[in-house]
């Protein structure tokens, strides 16, 4: 037999490197939960997408005021990298993947893309701002496109289904590559719009909100965790509330009976209800 060394290693050797996504409602404490992963003296990289409601520097004055809650957090150890267009998007994640092992050294330890949710439809929005000369196959303007043009004057196409395709696979390459860096990542989302179509009551945690409708389902594959942010009456207390995340899908339900609410990759000494807070989780799956 030929002996050839290959470039393997033990398997109680490995290092994994975990990746989270956090959905919910508006003020179901996304941003603060997000920042909650970072350890005393950890720093964090922060991408903060300018586009959407909840985006921009609005959506950072949580982290402001995060000490609050987390004492160990301080704000001068969070580097926002601002994202208002798809090429700024590159550029910061040029300089990253540059300097990620630089970055290690100072002590950062933790990307976060805030939000997915926003970054998602900034994909749209580049690629339904695509001028005519970029070529035929790039913008093809529909009728209301022309007779309707945005509020600056600009003639946009409408996302086409042939489009989707490419938000997707833009979108998907993004949390791969910021996977790969030699940090923890968490990507934020706003919660995806679901109805009970006997009721019309709204449905809660049905997964994160994105562009299209492959894009979604495929988000719980793409992460170890994808939690659902709440909030529920503190035990003990006078109607107090606190965050919680819902770490995995109702045990009675199988398959694909339903929407996933949640998932995890890892062991059984997570709880399905887990406090709000990033570095005890870590440290219960044995990172810290």
């Amino acid at each position: 037999m030929i002996q050839v060394k290959i470039g393997g290693s033990k398997l109680s050797d490995a290092k994994p490197r975990y990746s989270f996504g956090l959905y919910g409602r508006f003020g179901a404490g996304k941003t603060l939960g997000a920042a909650s992963f970072l350890a005393p003296e950890e720093k964090a990289i922060w991408f903060n997408i300018e586009f959407g409601p909840e985006e921009g520097p609005g959506g950072l004055a949580t982290l402001l005021h995060a000490k609050e809650i987390f004492p160990r957090i301080n704000p001068e150890n969070i580097l926002v990298l601002t994202v208002a267009s798809w090429t700024d998007m590159q550029s910061q994640y040029a300089w990253l993947a540059q300097n990620r092992f630089d970055l290690v050294e100072q002590g950062y330890t933790l990307v976060v893309l805030d939000s997915g949710t926003a970054l998602s439809r900034l994909i749209q929005n580049t690629i339904t701002d695509m001028a005519p000369e970029h070529g035929p196959n790039v913008k093809r303007h529909s009728l209301m496109g022309e007779l309707v043009p945005t509020i600056t004057g600009q003639y946009t196409s409408i996302m086409e289904l042939g489009l989707y395709p490419m938000v997707t696979h833009r979108y998907t390459e993004v949390h791969s590559k910021l996977k790969q860096m030699p940090f923890t990542f968490v990507s934020t989302f706003a919660e995806k719009d679901a109805y009970d179509e006997q009721t019309r009551k709204v449905i809660i945690g049905t997964g994160p909100k994105l562009i299209g409708k492959e894009l979604p389902s495929m988000m719980a594959g793409e992460v170890d965790g994808m939690f659902h942010c709440e909030q529920r009456p503190r035990p003990d207390s006078q109607g107090e509330l606190e965050h919680v995340w819902l770490t995995d899908n109702d045990p009675q339900i199988f398959g694909n009976e339903v929407p996933y609410v949640a998932k995890r990759r890892f062991g059984l000494k997570v709880e399905r209800y887990e406090k709000a807070d990033g570095l005890a989780l870590l440290r219960k799956i044995g990172v810290h």
